[in-house]
């Protein structure tokens, strides 16, 4: 899947501009009263923070530039709530560049600690499925992709609570808004979950109506006469139930692993033969952190770039004191890994991940005469395990010097092997 950013430009009248759909993102004096009206007011964001009794979920289709992110994590904040989750589900063909972002949210100076927030966390621009974790908790999952590739292959588990529906106008964009959209909908949604739109198109209300949604027109926001809003009327997914589990070997996957668990309410045990964390296969002083690339295209190397890019993120703004981005230098060492790097850097992979350097090129970033280039990771960097596994425990049972046996794990739903352990 090819990934191609957003082309925008802002017109004669001052309105951010898409020149591939030819359609508006925003105007600058009505941008956040719009987003306000038609997604936070009429998808009932705040009644829904309100009264949840379970994890949240909103999907969106249409990233754009996050607005509506952005003020649904704002009203996640006022709304104080700590006894529960919010995950923000976002896709997006045509993402734009952190660059171009950065210059957009001057527009809206009262968002900036959500912005400066997102930025830091903002993914690479590589194709597939992104989770950031916020503080308040909250995690924002951005899709980037075609949405007709990407959907179908989403499960969203206990149902989306509501969903905006924020692409470009269905004539400018009728990929979008396709017949295969409604079902997918209508599949993912939770018993009285909401649809919230900024279209009246009568196509879009009578697929919305054949997914199990009652959908009535509204007024719509300043010189937009319509616009669409739904209640979803058919049976919910299953509740995701609590479990407890049992995670053997405290390592760099095992703390991992139940760190995540624990962030969704799960209650983790973590056991270790040894006297503390990260004392065996994970024992090494220091860990490079970068990614695996491959010369070609595959399914590993897309694996290795997004898992590169949730722990860059991860330990860059969760744990800034451990984790050291100083960069990191593959050298040329012999023709074979030559002629490797070069594949890579043919790939006109996002600079920002990864970059070929020449002989001279590669002094000042690693601060030596080499006599080589090589492949050179600007994000990459080093870690230690001991304290990184150390913080990831901060708020999980761990039970160091067992031997575990199988009538330890009796009281435990589930059990996780991680790394090379065994009982």
């Amino acid at each position: 899947m090819t990934l191609d950013h957003a082309q925008i430009e802002f017109d004669d009248q001052g309105r951010l501009i898409s020149t591939l759909y030819d359609d508006i993102y925003f105007q600058p004096e009505d941008s956040r009263a719009e987003s306000e009206y038609v997604f936070l007011n009429h998808g009932h964001v705040d009644k829904t923070f309100k009264n949840a009794k379970d994890d949240i979920t909103i999907t969106e289709l249409g990233f754009g530039t996050g607005l509506n992110f952005l003020l649904t994590y704002e009203a996640w904040v006022k709304a104080g709530r700590k006894d529960t989750h919010l995950d923000y589900v976002s896709f997006e063909k045509h993402p734009i560049l952190k660059c171009d972002l950065e210059k957009i949210y001057e527009f809206w100076p009262d968002l900036k600690p959500h912005a400066d927030k997102l930025l830091a966390r903002y993914p690479f621009l590589t194709e597939g499925v992104h989770r950031i974790i916020f503080d308040d908790c909250v995690t924002l999952t951005l899709v980037f992709g075609d949405i007709t590739q990407t959907l179908p292959d989403m499960d969203f588990g206990r149902g989306t609570d509501i969903w905006f529906l924020d692409g470009f106008a269905p004539a400018k964009n009728p990929d979008m808004w396709g017949d295969q959209l409604w079902d997918m909908i209508g599949q993912s949604t939770k018993a009285g979950g909401r649809v919230t739109t900024f279209t009246a198109a009568g196509f879009v209300k009578r697929g919305l109506q054949s997914a199990g949604f009652t959908v009535e027109k509204l007024p719509g926001y300043g010189h937009k006469r319509e616009m669409l809003v739904g209640t979803f009327n058919d049976a919910h997914p299953p509740k995701q139930e609590t479990k407890k589990i049992a995670i053997i070997g405290a390592g760099l996957a095992g703390c991992a692993t139940a760190e995540a668990l624990a962030r969704y309410g799960h209650k983790v045990t973590i056991f270790d033969k040894n006297e503390g964390p990260a004392m065996a296969t994970s024992g090494n002083p220091y860990a490079a952190v970068y990614p695996k690339l491959t010369a070609d295209e595959s399914p590993m190397d897309r694996f290795y770039r997004h898992a590169f890019t949730y722990t860059y993120g991860r330990y860059k703004n969760d744990f800034p004191d451990l984790f050291k981005d100083v960069g990191v230098f593959h050298m040329d060492r012999d023709d074979k890994i030559i002629q490797r790097h070069r594949k890579i850097a043919a790939r006109n992979l996002p600079p920002d991940l990864v970059q070929y350097l020449g002989e001279t090129e590669s002094e000042e970033p690693v601060g030596l005469a080499l006599g080589c280039g090589g492949l050179f990771y600007p994000t990459g960097g080093y870690v230690s395990p001991a304290a990184l596994c150390t913080a990831l425990l901060k708020n999980i049972e761990a039970r160091f010097n067992t031997a575990v046996t199988l009538e330890d794990l009796n009281d435990f739903d589930l059990m996780v092997l991680a790394g090379g352990t065994q009982i």
